[in-house]
C-alpha cells in the first residue's frame, strides 16, 4: 500500500485531543519494521482495532477486530483466530496483534492530535469493511492514510485518497480499483 502525503483543504473543526463529538477516541500507529499501520476506535470499554497491511501485506495481514479498552489496555478479537493485547498508559498505546500461526506484530499508537484528521475510517460497501488509517501527529504536519477494500467473496484492493483530501460532514472520498474498474467512496470515522 503505498503511504500517500495527503494535501489537505479541510473544511472541517477538529475537537478535544484523540476524540471526536460522540466521545470516541482514535488511537493511529504503526506494526514495528513493517509497512502496516494500526487504527483503534475506542468509546465508554468498547474498541475496534483494524490492522492495516500496506504494498507488501495488504493481501493477508489486514483485518477488523473487536474487543474493549479501558484506561489500563484492552484486548480484541476476530473470528478467524486474529487477537491482541493493548497496554495503555495515558494517551498511547503498546500492543501486539497475534496471528493464527502464531506470528506477532508489535504496534505502538498515539490519540490522535487536536486540529488533525488522524483516525479510523471506514464504510460498508459490497458486504465488506473497508478500513483506512489516517495518521497525522500534529496540526501542522501533513497527513498520510492507508486503506484496504474489501468484498465479501475475499477479493481486497489498496485505497487511493481523492487528492486534494477534503473532509467533509459525510467523511474522507477514496477511490478503489477494482477488476479494471475504478470505484470512489466515502469513509467516514468508525466508531466501536
Amino acid at each position: 500500500m503505498k503511504r500517500v502525503l495527503l494535501l489537505i483543504a479541510v473544511a472541517w473543526v477538529a475537537s478535544a485531543c484523540g476524540g471526536d463529538d460522540d466521545g470516541v477516541t482514535y488511537f493511529v500507529g504503526a506494526v514495528s519494521q513493517s509497512d502496516v499501520v494500526i487504527g483503534v476506535s475506542s468509546k465508554q470499554g468498547l474498541a475496534k482495532l483494524y490492522v492495516c497491511g500496506g504494498d507488501a501485506t495488504y493481501q493477508d495481514t489486514t483485518r477488523w477486530l473487536e474487543g474493549t479498552l479501558d484506561n489500563d489496555g484492552g484486548s480484541f478479537a476476530a473470528n478467524d483466530g486474529w487477537s491482541a493485547t493493548v497496554t495503555r498508559v495515558g494517551s498511547t498505546l503498546t500492543g501486539k496483534v497475534t496471528t493464527p500461526d502464531k506470528r506477532e506484530l508489535s504496534f505502538d499508537a498515539s490519540a490522535a492530535a487536536a486540529g488533525t484528521i488522524a483516525g479510523l475510517y471506514g464504510v460498508l460497501d459490497d458486504g465488506c469493511m473497508t478500513g483506512v488509517v489516517v495518521r497525522q501527529p500534529s496540526a501542522g504536519d501533513a497527513p498520510t492514510a492507508q486503506g484496504v477494500w474489501c468484498a465479501s467473496d475475499g477479493t481486497v484492493a489498496q485505497v487511493t485518497p481523492v487528492m486534494p483530501l477534503v473532509l467533509s460532514a459525510s467523511g474522507l472520498a477514496v477511490r478503489v480499483n477494482v477488476a479494471g474498474a475504478q470505484r470512489e467512496l466515502t469513509v467516514s470515522l468508525v466508531a466501536p
